[in-house]
């Protein structure tokens, strides 16, 4: 027999069958009294943890404030020592 006969007979035995596609999810309701959950918006500004900032907040705010400075700090010097040489090549 061939591939396609040994199909065919297969099929009309019912060896190979489609599945039929069946929900295998089932939603189900659970009543209880606790009311829903807060949203995220709803609990930040009152959970004490976000509530205030922390001198831990307060401390890194300022770290960046300074890592800016200096960086802002070096811009500024790298332009001056390029002017200084360009000044030195124009006067030689």
């Amino acid at each position: 027999m061939t591939k396609t006969a040994l199909f065919a007979t297969m099929i009309l035995w019912g060896g190979l069958s489609l599945a039929k596609a069946e929900d295998k999810t089932e939603d189900i309701f659970i009543p209880t009294d606790n009311e829903p959950p807060a949203s995220a918006e709803e609990l930040v500004p009152k959970h004490p943890f976000f509530a205030e900032p922390t001198s831990g907040n307060e401390v890194f705010e300022s770290v960046e404030e300074q890592r800016l400075h200096i960086q802002k700090l070096d811009e500024r010097v790298t332009r001056l020592e390029a002017d200084v040489k360009a000044l030195k090549q124009e006067a030689l």
